[in-house]
């Protein structure tokens, strides 16, 4: 194994704190971007179920 202990994978030599705030950033995007299409769609749907159900 590469590391030694968890504390070496935390802070990586001193870039832990680069390397997870990177992973963070990341993550954040992917999930913002998997999640507002999908609340848009809900909406949608709701929107037009609304429409349908009136007309």
């Amino acid at each position: 194994m590469y590391f030694e202990s968890l504390y070496e994978v935390f802070f990586m030599g001193g870039h832990g704190t680069y390397v997870w705030s990177a992973y963070l950033f990341t993550s954040s995007v992917i999930l913002i971007m998997v999640w507002l299409p999908m609340a848009r769609l809900r909406r949608s749907i709701k929107r037009l179920a609304s429409k349908f159900k009136a007309g």
